[in-house]
């Protein structure tokens, strides 16, 4: 049995959310569609949305149109959690989805009670093939004689 001494003032009982049901059925409807399974990646897309209250499940769709679905939902589904830096290297779309200027927004609220939405560049960003690899960290290249990933010399 293991036995964990609490100490307040160095340690946290905050419960860390590693994975949870919703990334479980999309990563499932993900691999289930890229094993030609789309009757099954449809299934499990209507659990999410079902989850969400979306009552009108979805039918009909194939190929590339269930492939964009699964994508969509997964951006909907799990913003702000951090998936969206690997789905797109993952799916290899990120010279397309991050050769975008970052935006922010300035929320204004006027005297009547309505808002306005100014937006506004943060940053240029750029993102070119070799980015789709990470760099292998000096220490190991010295240790293994690796070559380090093109880009990062």
């Amino acid at each position: 049995m293991l036995t964990i001494t609490y100490n307040t003032e160095t340690q946290t009982n905050k419960a860390w959310i590693i994975s949870r049901l919703g990334e479980i059925y999309l990563n499932y409807a993900e691999a289930q569609f890229k094993l030609g399974n789309e009757s099954t990646a449809i299934q499990y897309l209507n659990l999410i949305r079902r989850r969400a209250g979306i009552t009108t499940p979805l039918a009909g769709l194939t190929g590339t149109s269930l492939e964009n679905k699964i994508r969509n939902e997964r951006q909907v589904e799990l913003c702000l959690e951090g998936h969206r830096y690997y789905d797109v290297r993952r799916w290899k779309i990120a010279q397309i989805t991050e050769n975008k200027p970052l935006m922010g927004v300035i929320i204004t609220k006027n005297s009547n009670g309505t808002r306005t939405f100014t937006y506004k560049k943060v940053q240029d960003r750029i993102f070119k093939p070799e980015h789709y690899l990470l760099p292998i960290p000096r220490d190991e290249i010295n240790r293994t004689g690796l070559v380090q990933n093109p880009g990062y010399n």
